[in-house]
């Protein structure tokens, strides 16, 4: 499971930060002050995998930016497959901005947000196409994109931002055997991310697994949003017997 996502400038500044686990801001302040001078410090010799607490930390160089990602330090991290994610991070960038830069990253913080969370669900990577992505950040482009210089019509886009992040709500999904996995997801986003997301935590197949709401099936193309779910609402999840998921 990932646990943080960073993007670094050669200074050691701090351009963008997601956390999947709750740190106060103290220990956030902590961790990158002390994780980002380790990371800098090494040269392009040396590997792109380092330990840190209880973290395993991979991280990247592109330009003048550092992509820094940390996740369990155990035997289920896959180092190689988090190069290749922060490289596809870096590639669908590169497309929306057209040659992503620091700049970029700094003035259009909340759209970079939102390519992020179609990317990462609650710190697990689902299956997504890119062509799901780059629509995602086309409608961030239409939420965000069109603010002026002057300071009213900022605020107000920066107030439209902030309303649209509260359509995040929290999904319990439940097993047969009662036991509860929490996601967070947006109300709109198909809650096939979801199911993805769950497969992998737990180490199922999609074809192993049925998953519904008040006993009906949930298509990979609902969302939250269609079957009038709300904040801590419940999904079932069974085995299959046979056949596909």
């Amino acid at each position: 499971m990932i646990k943080f996502i960073l993007m670094v400038n050669k200074q050691g500044q701090t351009r963008l930060a997601q956390y999947y686990d709750f740190l106060t801001v103290r220990e956030r302040v902590t961790l990158e002050g002390e994780l980002i001078r380790k990371c800098l410090s090494r040269n392009e010799n040396q590997c792109s995998f380092v330990e840190y607490r209880q973290y395993r930390v991979v991280y990247r160089r592109y330009a003048s930016l550092y992509f820094i990602v940390g996740t369990d330090n155990d035997d289920e991290c896959n180092e190689l497959a988090l190069l290749e994610f922060i490289h596809t991070l870096v590639e669908t960038l590169d497309k929306y901005f057209e040659n992503v830069c620091e700049l970029d990253i700094m003035f259009n913080l909340e759209k970079a947000h939102i390519i992020l969370d179609e990317m990462v669900l609650d710190g697990y990577i689902p299956l997504v196409a890119r062509a799901s992505v780059s629509e995602a950040s086309e409608t961030a482009a239409v939420v965000v994109g069109s603010v002026s210089c002057t300071s009213h019509q900022f605020f107000f886009a920066m107030a439209e931002t902030a309303e649209a992040a509260a359509q995040h709500i929290q999904l319990k999904v439940k097993d047969q055997q009662g036991s509860e996995v929490q996601f967070k997801i947006k109300k709109s986003t198909p809650l096939r991310k979801l199911m993805d997301a769950y497969c992998i935590r737990l180490g199922l197949q999609a074809s192993q697994v049925r998953f519904m709401v008040d006993g009906e099936r949930i298509a990979a193309d609902d969302t939250a949003e269609k079957l009038g779910l709300e904040d801590e609402d419940l999904i079932d999840v069974a085995m299959e017997q046979t056949g596909g998921c």
